[in-house]
C-alpha cells in the first residue's frame, strides 16, 4: 500500500508541480533566484520520495529474508519529507505574493474582477498596491501587515461583493484603520473580522493588544447595512464599539441574519443584539469574561416604558452558546412587557459550568430542538411543550436527573440522546414521554440500570446503546438483567450490533 502510494506520488507530483512552475514563470519576470529556489525545492521533494520508495522496498525485502512480517520504522525519511514540505509551503506562498505583486504592477488600466487565494495557509501579507484594483469584485482574504498591504487599501474597493475575510487586524494603527471604509461596500454580504493572522501562532494566541487601541480599530470597520453575516474572531477589547449597538443607519435597519462572536476572551459586555430584527442565527463561543447577560443584550432600558411592548430577537431561530466558563446568570428583571425570541427553534448550550438558570421566556412553544452539554449547575424548570429533540451530554444539570414535564405528559418529544452521563441511572420521567420513538444512550461508563419506566413506552421504536460497559451486557437479548424491560422495543442495538 505504502510503496504503491509513493510510486504514484513520485510519478505524478513532481511533473505536475514543475508544469505549474513553467506556467507561473511566464507571469513573473526578473526573479531567477526565486525560480531556481522553487525548482530546487521540488527536486528535494522528488529525491526524498525516491529515497523513501527505495528504503521501503529494501525494508520489505529484508523482512522477507528474515521471514518476518513486521514493518521497519521509517520515521526518519518521513521527518525529512515533512521538513521539505514546510519549505515548499513557504516558498509557494512567497511565490504567490510575488506573482500577485507583479500582476498588480502590470495591470495599469486593465480590469481585474476576481482575486482568490486557495491553499495559502501560511501567507502572511499581500503586496502593496492592491487598492488600485478598483474593479475588484471578489477578494477572498485580505491580510493586514506592516510589510505589505495595510487596511487602508480597502478604502476604494467598493465593488467587492460576496464574502470578505480580513485577518491580522490587531496590527493596525488608528490612522490606518480610519481609511478602511467598509460602510460604503453595499454589495458585501459576508464579513469576517479576525484579530490575528490566518496562520496560528502561539504569540497570536497570547496577544493582549491595548484595549483602547483595538477598540478604536474596530470602530472604523462598520459595515454597510446590507451585510447578512458577520464574524468577529479574537477581538481582545473589553467592549465593542458603538456601531455594534446596531442603531438604524440612515433610517435603515441592518439586514444581519447571522452573527458569530468567537474567542473574544476579554469581552465583558455584549452589545444590544436583541435589536437586530432580521437576526436568525447567533453563535457565541469562548467569551471568557462575560459573567452575565441581562437587559443590555436585549436592547431594553431597565426603567423603560412599562406600557410599551418590546420584542427582543424577533426573528432568532437558532442560538448556540459554547464554552462560556464564567457565565453565571441569564436573568431578565424589568417592568417592561418583553417578548423574547418568539421564533426560537434550536437552543444549544455547551460547557457553561457556572450557568444556573434560563429565562422562562426562552423555553417557549416555538422551541423544537434543545442541546445541553456540560452545564452541571443548570436548573431547567420545564420542558418546552412542543420540543421534539433533546440531547443531554456529560452533566447537563437537573435534566440529567429528572425531566420536568408540565401537566404530567409530553406528547411531542420523539428523540432523546444521552451521552457521557456521570449518573448511575437514566433521568426520571421517561414514562411521560408518550411520543418518544428513539432513545440513544452512549459512552455512559457509570450507567448501571434502566428504570422500569421504559417498559411503559409503547411508542419507542429504537434503542441504540453504545460504549456503555456496564449497561450494555445487562441489555443482551434473553440473558440480560433488563431484557424484560426493553424486549418490546422493535429495534435494539448494542455497540452497533443489532440484537433485535
Amino acid at each position: 500500500m505504502a510503496d504503491a502510494l509513493i510510486s504514484v506520488v513520485v510519478e505524478q507530483l513532481a511533473p505536475f508541480l514543475l508544469d505549474q512552475l513553467k506556467k507561473e514563470v511566464k507571469l513573473v519576470l526578473g526573479a531567477p533566484e526565486d525560480v531556481q529556489e522553487l525548482h530546487d525545492t521540488f527536486d528535494k521533494i522528488r529525491d526524498v520520495l525516491d529515497d523513501a520508495e527505495k528504503r521501503h522496498v529494501k525494508n520489505v525485502l529484508l523482512n522477507l529474508e528474515k521471514n518476518e512480517t513486521k514493518k521497519v520504522p521509517e520515521s526518519a525519511w518521513l521527518e525529512k519529507l515533512k521538513d521539505v514540505s514546510y519549505e515548499m509551503e513557504d516558498v509557494l506562498d512567497e511565490w504567490h505574493t510575488k506573482i500577485l505583486k507583479s500582476e498588480i504592477a502590470r495591470t495599469g488600466t486593465k480590469k481585474v474582477w476576481h482575486l482568490e487565494f486557495e491553499g495559502c495557509y501560511s501567507l502572511q501579507c499581500l503586496p502593496r498596491g492592491i487598492g488600485k484594483l478598483r474593479d475588484l469584485e471578489t477578494l477572498s482574504n485580505f491580510i493586514v501587515s506592516e510589510e505589505g498591504a495595510d487596511i487602508g487599501e480597502l478604502k476604494d474597493l467598493n465593488n467587492l461583493r460576496g464574502k470578505l475575510a480580513i485577518s491580522n487586524i490587531k496590527g493596525v494603527g488608528k490612522e490606518a484603520s480610519h481609511e478602511a471604509i467598509l460602510k460604503d461596500k453595499e454589495y458585501l454580504h459576508h464579513l469576517s473580522l479576525g484579530f490575528r493572522s490566518t496562520r496560528f501562532d502561539l504569540l497570536d494566541a497570547l496577544n493582549n493588544d491595548d484595549d483602547e487601541a483595538v477598540q478604536s480599530v474596530l470602530e472604523f470597520l462598520e459595515p454597510h447595512p446590507n451585510l447578512e453575516k458577520l464574524e468577529v474572531n479574537y477581538y481582545n477589547g473589553s467592549k465593542f464599539p458603538s456601531w455594534m449597538e446596531f442603531p438604524n443607519w440612515e433610517r435603515r435597519s441592518i439586514m444581519l441574519c447571522t452573527l458569530e462572536i468567537r474567542f473574544c476572551r476579554n469581552l465583558k459586555v455584549l452589545p444590544a443584539l436583541g435589536r437586530l430584527e432580521f437576526l436568525e442565527d447567533l453563535n457565541l463561543y469562548q467569551l471568557d469574561s462575560v459573567s452575565q447577560m441581562g437587559l443590555e443584550v436585549l436592547g431594553v432600558l431597565k426603567n423603560g416604558d412599562s406600557s410599551a411592548a418590546v420584542i427582543a430577537f424577533p426573528n432568532l431561530k437558532k442560538l448556540s452558546i459554547d464554552e462560556m466558563k464564567h457565565w453565571e446568570e441569564w436573568v431578565i428583571k424589568t417592568t417592561v412587557n418583553i417578548t423574547l425570541m418568539p421564533l426560537l427553534q434550536t437552543l444549544r448550550l455547551y460547557e457553561c459550568p457556572m450557568l444556573k438558570s434560563l429565562p422562562c421566556q426562552i423555553l417557549s412553544s416555538s422551541l423544537r430542538e434543545m442541546t445541553i452539554v456540560s452545564c452541571p449547575d443548570l436548573e431547567v424548570s420545564y420542558l418546552p411543550l412542543f420540543l421534539e429533540e433533546l440531547t443531554l451530554g456529560n452533566d447537563a444539570g437537573s435534566l440529567s436527573i429528572s425531566l420536568p414535564i408540565q401537566n404530567g405528559l409530553h406528547t411531542n418529544l420523539n428523540s432523546l440522546n444521552i451521552s457521557n452521563s456521570p449518573h448511575a441511572a437514566l433521568p426520571q420521567g421517561l414514562s411521560q414521554l408518550k411520543a418518544l420513538q428513539t432513545l440513544k444512550v452512549s459512552n455512559c461508563n457509570s450507567l448501571t440500570c434502566i428504570l422500569d419506566e421504559l417498559q411503559h413506552l409503547s411508542s419507542l421504536q429504537r434503542l441504540p446503546i453504545y460504549e456503555c460497559p456496564i449497561l450494555g451486557p445487562c441489555c443482551q437479548k434473553e440473558v440480560g438483567e433488563y431484557w424484560n424491560i426493553i424486549s418490546h422495543i422493535p429495534n435494539i442495538y448494542i455497540d452497533r450490533k443489532r440484537i433485535q
